[in-house]
């Protein structure tokens, strides 16, 4: 007689748009069964974005398919802010779960709920976005203690991956549950997508024949997007032949100040299109020729994964945790030193100077992404499972 499926609590801060499709694979695929417990709902309501400095609703489903169970209906959540412990304690402490799963280890509410689960003898899962970073001596042995109260970690990637081995955790204690998109969805979306690109060319204005360079991201000093301002005004001025144009997808602060620079320094050919939600996104990366992340710093960066879906080549800052796991230098797309935008210049230039190349290129990059998929994933989980059963 075959023993009942084992019984994981998961616990994050909010439902997320790029987890839920991989819950809802784990709903359907997963030899466990799992219930997923929110610290609060916001993200499924209208709500203020800071990052974004906008009001956005998400337009993909965020709470079908799988079980949750919401904790808190708070504004949104912060580290300090005041969490239902004996609601945590009662559900997934006392719930008869055989693992926990814990998402990130930033706010008050997940470390206590780590620290409970090991005097309440649970195994706990880790999953977290950290990379190795300076830090000192006692920084790093207090978050070796802390963090060691788990009993298996899940690499999101390579860098992540170097961050536990950093702190000296174990090859066997790490399984890789990689960050990924909803490959299908988006795989799908800009196919159809395609049918339609000269429509969406006409609707921006668009001359024919002229290549595309894409940016979606918040418009915030990290993410850098005067760089590629910058490196846009260059092409221009140096190699006038390839004449591109740059679609800027976003919402943020330095909206205004790139606007004004952008009314200065290029001849109409930067477009500005505000934010863009996820079923609209997939026609932005059909239409683009490269993509461009130059962030100074992401742990991960998954419009990347979004873009590659669509065989589109990306140039991504070495500041980007996912680089090491998707950029392949000439295959895949390109990666730079963040900053540096006489170098991001020749490497849009190299691009765009060669669509034979960078065609089959687009195509490298959508076999690197399929990679990095929710099987993948679900591989991980069932691995650490069995690790700590």
């Amino acid at each position: 007689m075959s023993s009942s499926p084992k019984q994981v609590a998961y616990l994050v801060s909010h439902p997320i748009q790029y987890q839920a499709p991989f819950l809802r694979y784990l709903a359907r695929e997963a030899d466990f069964e799992l219930t997923t417990f929110f610290l609060s709902d916001f993200s499924t309501r209208l709500h203020r974005d800071r990052g974004f400095d906008a009001e956005l609703k998400w337009d993909v489903p965020l709470l079908e398919g799988y079980r949750s169970v919401t904790l808190s209906a708070a504004p949104e959540v912060v580290w300090n802010r005041p969490f239902p412990r004996r609601e945590l304690g009662a559900r997934l402490l006392n719930g008869g779960f055989d693992a926990l799963w814990i998402h990130g280890w930033a706010q008050l509410a997940q470390l206590w709920t780590l620290l409970r689960a090991g005097q309440k003898k649970i195994p706990v899962l880790l999953r977290g976005e950290s990379v190795p970073a300076a830090r000192s001596l006692l920084r790093r042995s207090v978050l070796r203690k802390l963090l060691g109260r788990a009993q298996a970690f899940l690499p999101i990637g390579r860098r992540n991956r170097a961050f536990y081995r950093s702190l000296g955790f174990e090859e066997g204690a790490l399984h890789d549950v990689p960050y990924a998109v909803d490959n299908d969805f988006f795989r799908l979306r800009s196919r159809e997508a395609a049918k339609t690109r000269e429509e969406l060319r006409s609707e921006l204005d668009l001359q024919p024949g002229r290549p595309v360079l894409l940016f979606a991201s918040k418009l915030i000093a990290r993410k850098r997007p005067e760089d590629l301002l910058t490196a846009h005004a260059s092409l221009r001025r140096n190699h006038p032949g390839l004449d591109p144009y740059l679609l800027i997808v976003g919402e943020g602060p330095l909206r205004g100040a790139l606007e004004s620079r952008a009314r200065c320094t290029s001849r109409g050919d930067v477009r500005f299109l505000g934010f863009q939600n996820q079923s609209r996104l997939p026609a932005l990366y059909d239409l683009a020729d490269v993509f461009v992340l130059p962030s100074r710093f992401e742990t991960w960066g998954l419009v990347l994964n979004e873009a590659m879906n669509a065989a589109c080549p990306v140039v991504a800052s070495e500041g980007v945790g996912a680089v090491p796991d998707l950029v392949v230098p000439g295959v895949t797309g390109y990666s730079y030193p963040a900053g540096d935008t006489d170098r991001l210049t020749e490497l849009l230039a190299d691009l765009l100077g060669d669509e034979p190349r960078r065609l089959r290129m687009g195509q490298a990059a959508l076999r690197q992404v399929a990679r990095l998929g929710f099987a993948e994933g679900h591989r991980g989980l069932a691995e650490a499972l069995e690790q700590v059963a």
